[in-house]
């Protein structure tokens, strides 16, 4: 397998599908919420988050490793900020 196909099939398949995904999730969040009013920046970053998400997983890739770092980093940065 060439390297490119195996970028495609790691990488840009799973955030394309992620990306509609998240896109169907925010049809949905538009048209349930009628009677309310819409949140127009939760619906733009539903789509954008799920693509975070997605990308941070596959950096992890099932590496307990870096997933602990990652959690440590996340650690920091929540506790540096104030509530």
């Amino acid at each position: 397998m060439q390297q490119a196909e195996m970028l495609f099939y790691n990488v840009l398949a799973p955030l394309l599908v992620a990306a509609a995904i998240g896109f169907v999730v925010r049809f949905v969040y538009q048209r349930t919420t009628t009677g309310k009013k819409i949140n127009t920046d939760v619906c733009n970053a539903i789509p954008i988050l799920s693509m975070i998400v997605t990308f941070v997983v596959i950096a992890i890739g099932g590496n307990l490793v870096h997933a602990i770092s990652l959690l440590g980093t996340l650690a920091i940065i929540r506790f540096r900020t104030r509530v």
